[in-house]
């Protein structure tokens, strides 16, 4: 796990918890995903099962987030600085096969985080009491807070399978990066948002496989580094696509439509650059 510098308490106008925006390092492990966390709590298409997946069901918005096993979740707390400590973790029997060297393993590291919490002077550049720290990676994550309610709350949220992860900004989440909240406790113009993009993205997704243009492309030995496609329009009844070739000194980037790029395939239209010369 790596450590994350603007992690934020996130509450609603009443001053109410939410969740926490564990937020993001720009490191490789905050690149990758969280693929290992989604196994260990059965979020979204792991979820609903494998024959259901394979068939082609779709889940949308926030029960493509939401967890569907409680997994293992470890709390803690100690005291340092003269600052008590709450600490709320992944518990992966990977680190260390004996629950005490997990235990261990976990504590270390809120510890590490617990020298982020409390008076922010430290830092240069912010005086505020500080009340909350993370880390994560695709596998594991860790918050550490001086908020004991925070905790409970989602220790027992993690308990009624209550527990949305999730990437977006806007709204009341601010920071970009990881988001851990409360599934009942999100605004619900959030979530109604959340549901129209993900609907928007499968509806995009079938209309680029529809084209089949990779296939085509991938059949005429045409290498690209990305090669991913968009709506042209509101109407969103035709997919461009962002080309990223290889061979850059003999093919053109931008965005192309699928006749364009079908032209490629055929060494012919406005991607070669020779062409375009001519």
């Amino acid at each position: 796990m790596r450590k994350t510098y603007n992690s934020k308490i996130v509450e609603d106008k009443k001053g109410n918890f939410i969740g926490v925006s564990l937020g993001s390092d720009f490191c490789a492990e905050h690149e990758r995903g969280i693929k290992g966390i989604e196994s260990e709590y059965a979020i979204g298409r792991i979820g609903i099962g494998i024959v259901r997946a394979l068939k082609g069901e779709r889940i949308y918005g926030i029960k493509n987030r939401q967890i569907t096993n409680s997994g293992l979740v470890k709390t803690g707390s100690f005291t340092k600085n003269k600052i008590k400590n709450y600490y709320i973790s992944s518990d992966r029997k990977g680190w260390g096969d004996r629950k005490d060297d997990r235990n261990k393993y976990y504590k270390d590291r809120a510890l590490q985080l617990s020298s982020q919490l409390g008076d922010g002077s430290h830092f240069g550049y912010n005086r505020d009491f500080i009340e909350v720290a993370s880390m994560w990676d695709e596998d594991d994550f860790l918050i550490s807070t001086t908020r004991k309610d925070i905790v409970k709350d989602l220790e027992k949220a993690f308990s009624d399978l209550d527990i949305v992860f999730f990437f977006a900004g806007g709204n009341v989440f601010e920071n970009p990066g990881l988001h851990i909240a409360i599934a009942s406790r999100l605004p619900k113009e959030f979530t109604d948002s959340m549901y129209e993009t993900d609907k928007d993205n499968h509806e995009l997704e079938k209309a680029v496989n529809k084209t089949k243009i990779l296939d085509i492309l991938d059949n005429a030995g045409k290498g690209y580094y990305a090669c991913g496609g968009r709506w042209k329009d509101d109407s969103k009844t035709e997919v461009v696509f962002w080309l990223n070739p290889r061979e850059q000194d003999e093919n053109n980037y931008g965005w192309f439509t699928v006749e364009e790029l079908k032209q490629w395939a055929k060494g012919e239209g406005p991607i070669p650059k020779k062409n375009k010369q001519m």
